[in-house]
């Protein structure tokens, strides 16, 4: 006796497998969000950003900057890019500036909704397999 499956399970399994590749580029992408900080002069960015943030800089003379902060200091901000370059940035000539920071309840709401959804997509795809299996073994 030969059993044939369909392609049903196989089919499923690679929708699965997508989906959930797709969802942990979500919780990726909900995990952080870019916050303004307020008018940068030193009062408001001793409070707004400390060593070890991410921060993306607009300064007033048209040039841009993604740096990791090394120091927070009275004149102005320092930190180093990709290259791992340091730069000092004076807070007269920023223009704007926002720091990288994790979210908590966006990452954890991401999290369980990813999970419930994969739960949901497996046990759909362990139903639609024993279903396959069933009609191969000549059952309904």
């Amino acid at each position: 006796m030969s059993i044939r499956l369909s392609n049903t399970g196989l089919r499923l399994h690679s929708i699965l497998r997508g989906l959930v590749v797709l969802f942990t580029l979500f919780c990726f992408a909900g995990c952080t969000s870019m916050q303004a900080v307020r008018a940068p002069v030193a009062a408001s960015a001793r409070t707004q950003i400390k060593k070890g943030d991410d921060i993306a800089v607009w300064m007033r003379g048209g040039q841009h900057f993604e740096l990791k902060v090394t120091a927070v200091e009275d004149t102005g901000v320092t930190g180093r890019d990709d290259q791992r370059k340091a730069w000092k940035l004076p807070y007269a000539d920023i223009e704007r500036m926002e720091v990288r920071r994790v979210d908590g309840v966006k990452t954890t709401t991401m999290v369980v909704g990813a999970l419930a959804v994969v739960a949901a997509l497996w046990v759909a795809a362990i139903r639609s397999a024993g279903d396959s299996l069933s009609d191969g073994l000549g059952g309904k």
